[in-house]
């Protein structure tokens, strides 16, 4: 007799939880100081400079990044909060 998962639910740990939530706020502030940073080199003329634009390369960069990155984070919350596995 072959034994299938019939459920989806499974016992995850409620840990997982509050990780989530820390990761997807400390990745909306990664995001908030990205903004700012870029904002600020783009009105501000003096720092158009070659070092702030290699700078503001790596803050877009880091905004892309974010961006993806919230994307997984709230998807692994709601996973968790709904308690799902999904199996590889």
């Amino acid at each position: 007799m072959i034994a299938g998962n019939k459920s989806t639910i499974s016992d995850i740990e409620l840990w997982y939880i509050p990780v989530d939530i820390v990761r997807v706020i400390c990745v909306i502030t990664t995001i908030i100081i990205a903004s700012i940073s870029l904002c600020l080199i783009i009105f501000n003329k003096t720092c158009q400079t070659v070092p702030m634009m290699l700078f503001a390369n790596k803050c877009l960069c880091t905004l892309v990044w974010a961006c993806t990155c919230i994307g997984v984070g709230l998807f692994m919350l709601e996973n968790d909060m709904k308690r799902i596995k999904y199996q590889d």
